[in-house]
């Protein structure tokens, strides 16, 4: 199979090395030779770092992050007397390389995959994440108060939808499973309580149908996706959805997302993104705040605020934060969503239907949930995570611990 090329960077060196150190430990013979071969030929030091396929092939690795998963902790640090090669002696042989048509894409924030100048996210999960996703959503519904109505939405990822040949996927070790699948499985396992809005459907038919849903050069939806699932939670929230030409469309030119910062891809620099985000309809007026590791933000607007490459969804909301409330001229109920950055795209949407709407980001909330509705009531209540992150070791712990239970109660 012939090797796949791969941009090189001063971070990228760095952390190459600093995988090189990590297989030394773990898989002996293998990585010995590698770099015993380093002071011999700087072109049997590059094959031996980067031909991925060799070492899985060895190693009996199921995917590439299998493999960097498992390293993660101990390649990160490295130390000052390494074996890492000096970045002067690999200027002497790293070429000018232009792309690589398919593969893994290692770099300074991690790795990424690419496909034809396309980013993705690998979408695997065993069991237990699956389950831990399920008692938390039930932990999350048995403190809620009575009288709320409870919706998920678990927002697949681009990959489910992509049209990636099969044998690429092979020779990648970019195995995915269906995302379609996780989400039925979870909404038969949770709470009856508990209204699952199925949007996969949704997305796929627009996808197919070239309605831009997702970025190429990003991780996240955009509002186009957004608003078809909008679409879809006012039928099973007894809503009528307004048409999409009610808002007013906004557009910000040549957006490069997180995939081109982690890759800097010439691919994806020549072909960029064009950003799009919808305003609330003209009749709506907001007004927000924003609360905030004991600080109150009132400078921001609900749409409309600076573009971040490296989180364009604050576009919407303007900043992290640990809550926002948004307060409407709307006739209509209340409503708190609970979730990541997969809600930002939807918020301006919902604004037609409530007036009053509260978000929690759980990452930096620090107030147990019980305690927080002891003292607040909403008509309605949404659930929203992208589906990596519904199975994710960091976002579903967090959200778990705020309803006060634990990963085994």
């Amino acid at each position: 199979m012939e090797k796949e090329k791969i941009k090189i960077t001063r971070g990228f060196v760095l952390t190459v090395s600093a995988f090189a150190i990590l297989a030394f430990v773990l898989f002996f013979a293998i990585i010995t030779l590698a770099i015993k071969s380093q002071n011999d030929s700087d072109e049997s030091f590059e094959e031996s770092l980067f031909d991925y396929t060799e070492i899985n092939s060895e190693l009996q690795i199921d995917t590439v992050s299998d493999l960097i998963d498992e390293s993660i902790e101990d390649f990160v640090d490295v130390s000052a007397d390494s074996n890492a090669p000096d970045i002067s002696d690999v200027s002497d042989i790293v070429e000018e390389i232009d792309e690589i048509e398919h593969g893994w894409f290692i770099n300074e924030f991690g790795y990424t995959y690419v496909y034809n100048g396309c980013g993705y996210v690998q979408f695997n999960y065993k069991a237990s994440a699956l389950e831990r996703y399920v008692k938390t959503l039930n932990n999350f519904s048995s403190i809620v108060p009575t009288d709320t109505r409870i919706y998920s939405i678990t927002v697949p990822v681009v990959t489910t939808f992509a049209d990636i040949p099969r044998e690429i996927y092979v020779e990648d070790n970019f195995y995915n499973q269906a995302q379609s699948t996780f989400v039925a499985t979870v909404a038969s396992k949770t709470d009856e309580r508990i209204i699952h809005v199925p949007i996969v459907d949704s997305l796929e038919h627009g996808y197919d149908n070239n309605d831009y849903v997702y970025y190429k050069t990003d991780k996240n939806w955009t509002a186009n996706g957004a608003y078809l699932a909008y679409v879809e939670f006012c039928k099973y929230a007894d809503l009528e959805a307004l048409p999409i030409s009610s808002f007013e469309k906004n557009t910000v030119q040549d957006f490069l997302g997180s995939f081109y910062q982690a890759t800097k891809l010439n691919a994806m620099k020549n072909s960029p993104d064009e950003y799009v985000f919808y305003s609330p309809v003209n009749s709506v007026k907001t007004a927000l705040t924003i609360y905030d590791n004991g600080m109150v933000y009132t400078n921001y607007s609900v749409c409309g605020n600076k573009i971040n490459p490296n989180a364009p969804h604050y576009v919407i909301l303007g900043r992290d934060a640990e809550r926002y409330e948004i307060n409407t001229t709307t006739t209509g109920g209340s409503l708190l969503i609970v979730g990541d950055e997969s809600v930002s795209a939807m918020v301006p949407f919902l604004l037609s239907h409530y007036n009053r709407i509260e978000i929690i980001n759980p990452d930096r909330f620090k107030t147990s949930f019980e305690d927080y509705f002891d003292n607040r009531s909403y008509d309605d209540c949404l659930l929203m995570y992208y589906s990596t992150n519904s199975i994710s070791g960091d976002c579903i712990p967090t959200l778990n611990s705020l309803t006060g239970a634990t990963e085994n109660g």
